[in-house]
This record gives C-alpha cells, sequence and structure tokens, in this order.
C-alpha cells in the first residue's frame, strides 16, 4: 500500500510541477490582459473542465502541458507591434518563471519537513530543470517564442508565413522528443553512479 501511495504522490506532484509552469503562463497572459483559450496539463484520459471560462484537461500521464493563446501568439504582426512582441515575450517568459517559483517553493518545504527533504529537494531539482530545458530556444519550447518575440520587438521576422512556421515547429519538436529520448541513457547512467 505504501508503494502506491508514493506513486500517487509521485503523480500529483509531477502534475502539480507542469500546472506551476503552465500557471506562470497564464498568469502572465492575465497580467498583461489576454485571457487563455485553453490549457492542458499531461496526456491522456483527461478530466475535463472549465476555470474562469477557460477549458482545462488534465490527463492521467504527467509528461506535458501547454496554455494556449492563439489569437496572440499566431497572429501576424507586420506593423512591429511592439506591445503585441512584448506580451508574446512576457507570457513565453512565464512558463519558466513559474517552474523557478515551484523549485523554490519545494526547497522551503525540505526546510520545513526535514523527514522528506530529499522527496522535496529532488521536486526542486526537476523544476529547477524544467525551467532550463523550456528556455532552450527550439520550437516549440518558451526559449523559441522568447527568441521569436525578441527578435519581433527588433523588427525581425522569424518566418515568413504560417506554413514556413508550422514547418519549423514540427521540425523543432521532433528534434526536442529525439532529444528526450537520447538523454534517457544519460540519465539511467547518473543514477547508477550515485546508487
Amino acid at each position: 500500500m505504501d508503494y502506491f501511495l508514493a506513486l500517487l504522490l509521485t503523480v500529483f506532484l509531477f502534475h502539480l510541477s507542469i500546472a506551476a509552469h503552465e500557471g506562470g503562463h497564464a498568469a502572465f497572459g492575465w497580467m498583461r490582459g489576454h485571457r487563455p483559450d485553453e490549457a492542458v496539463i499531461g496526456w491522456g484520459f483527461p478530466l475535463r473542465f472549465k476555470a474562469r471560462g477557460v477549458p482545462i484537461r488534465i490527463g492521467m500521464f504527467p509528461m506535458a502541458g501547454s496554455v494556449e493563446f492563439r489569437a496572440l501568439f499566431e497572429a501576424e504582426n507586420p506593423e512591429g507591434n511592439r506591445t503585441l512582441a512584448r506580451d508574446k515575450f512576457l507570457i513565453a517568459l512565464g512558463g519558466p518563471v513559474g517552474s523557478v517559483v515551484a523549485a523554490l517553493g519545494f526547497f522551503a518545504l525540505g526546510g520545513i519537513d526535514p523527514e522528506r527533504a530529499f522527496v522535496w529537494g529532488v521536486f526542486g531539482v526537476i523544476n529547477v530543470l524544467i525551467a532550463v530545458m523550456n528556455l532552450v530556444p527550439l520550437p516549440p519550447l518558451d526559449g523559441w517564442r522568447i527568441l521569436e518575440a525578441g527578435l519581433e520587438l527588433k523588427g525581425i521576422r522569424v518566418w515568413r508565413d504560417r506554413e514556413q512556421r508550422d514547418r519549423i515547429y514540427r521540425a523543432g519538436f521532433f528534434i526536442a522528443v529525439a532529444g528526450m529520448i537520447l538523454a534517457i541513457p544519460f540519465l539511467v547512467g547518473i543514477r547508477e553512479s550515485v546508487s
């Protein structure tokens, strides 16, 4: 029974970590006057509900998430509207900021609860890694959106049209997934060297 509870707690804490990251995007969006179109946390067999009129899906497997601001991020900005570009930049930055805040919260829990400090510390480190990984400038990660919005602030367009943007995002997604798969042996090696 203890293993089952540990598994449930682990899944919950992973969901909480993803929710903190995506919540960062949503919070920065709300602060800039943009309402999310949808929020997704995890994959598979989703629980669906609405909060403040925003559809939310929470999947069984806490592997990824997204907060969609379709009208904002899919909008072309040919006139170089600096406010629009700044909003994109800040909303993209909100996810890593949310992960850092969650990491600080987990580290603080480790100080409050020394008996489980290792667990809280592990989730603190996981949230730092989520923040750092998402700052890599590779589509569809936050780092790419930050770079894209930063260049847009300088009047530089990264893609010509929606079709080119979609191709760039598909290629980036493939590279990101391949990178995660290739990282598994490295992470297993670290784990074995620690044990």
